[in-house]
Formats: C-alpha cells, sequence, structure tokens
C-alpha cells in the first residue's frame, strides 16, 4: 500500500514539478523498515524494495515518521476518502469536507 502510495505521489510531484518534499507516515514499522541499511526479509520485502529504490532514484525526497497527532491532515485526508463513496480529484484547493469538523 505504501508502494502504491509512494508511485502515486511521484506522479503527482511530477505533473506539478515538485523537485523536493518530504514524505511522511505514522507507521514507524514502516519508516523504520524502508531507512534500514540491512535487507528486509518480511513477506512485504518487495514493496519495501520498490519505495526503497524510489526513494533513491528521487534524491530530494525523503521519508520520515511523523505521530498521528502531528500527522492529522494525512489521518484526516484517509478517513475522508475512506468514507466517501466520490470518487474525485483535486491538487490546490482542498474540498469543504475536509474543513468542516
Amino acid at each position: 500500500m505504501l508502494s502504491w502510495r509512494l508511485c502515486g505521489m511521484e506522479l503527482v510531484f511530477y505533473s506539478l514539478g515538485v523537485s523536493e518534499a518530504i514524505v511522511e507516515s505514522d507507521c514507524l514499522v514502516a519508516v523504520n523498515s524502508i531507512k534500514s541499511l540491512d535487507q528486509d526479509l518480511s513477506p512485504l520485502s518487495a514493496i519495501i524494495l520498490d519505495v526503497k529504490s524510489s526513494l533513491t532514484t528521487a534524491n530530494n525526497f525523503q521519508l520520515q515518521f511523523a505521530d498521528r497527532q502531528d500527522n492529522m491532515v494525512a489521518h484526516r485526508l484517509a478517513g475522508l476518502g475512506l468514507h466517501s463513496n466520490i470518487h474525485c480529484n483535486w491538487f490546490s484547493i482542498a474540498p469543504d469536507s475536509f474543513w468542516m469538523p
């Protein structure tokens, strides 16, 4: 899942001309696995290797851990997508439902 999201973000960043980004995740296990220099032997090793490769080719992209409380925008967006039956794409202005409590 993280690999798919990262590839999607790469496409968005490329199409918007973004050359630097910090990608945050509240999954410490995933962040540590991706940042580790050790070979991953878990069932997710192919995905972890794919993400590592993507981050290596994009030199100005960093991955870092952020507590869920510190990453409420991403948490709110995930919840919005989970409970929505409407497909939408937006790049510059968040939908109204994002701003409402």
